[in-house]
């Protein structure tokens, strides 16, 4: 989603993985390196995983099940800079078509 917030995260299949140490998210972040519930652009990171391999992580990372609510969002240059009353617009016309959706990650 090019824009959406975080509605449910399990982490817990990832964490019984072997050889995952920890795993980080908005839920447990400090306030030193912080992870957004909202996220502003596909691919903006859900999770950090720390384990024993990058193979066992990007395993881990599979096992994340993740629900997103889809938020309004700007596609075009015009509507970045028409301002807020446009998104506003979009928001709620994006809300009651776009309900949340569940992904694996």
């Amino acid at each position: 989603h090019p824009r959406a917030r975080i509605q449910r995260l399990d982490t817990s299949e990832a964490g019984r993985t072997p050889g995952v140490a920890y795993i980080l998210t908005h839920r447990n972040a400090s306030s030193t390196y912080r992870l957004p519930e909202e996220l502003n652009f596909q691919g903006d990171v859900v999770a950090i995983v720390v384990a024993e391999t990058e193979d066992l992580a990007e395993d881990a990372v599979a096992a994340i099940e993740v629900e997103y609510e889809t938020l309004p969002f700007a596609s075009t240059v015009e509507q970045v800079m028409s301002g807020r009353r446009r998104t506003s617009n979009i928001a709620a016309r994006n809300s009651s078509e776009n309900p949340p959706t569940k992904s694996r990650n």
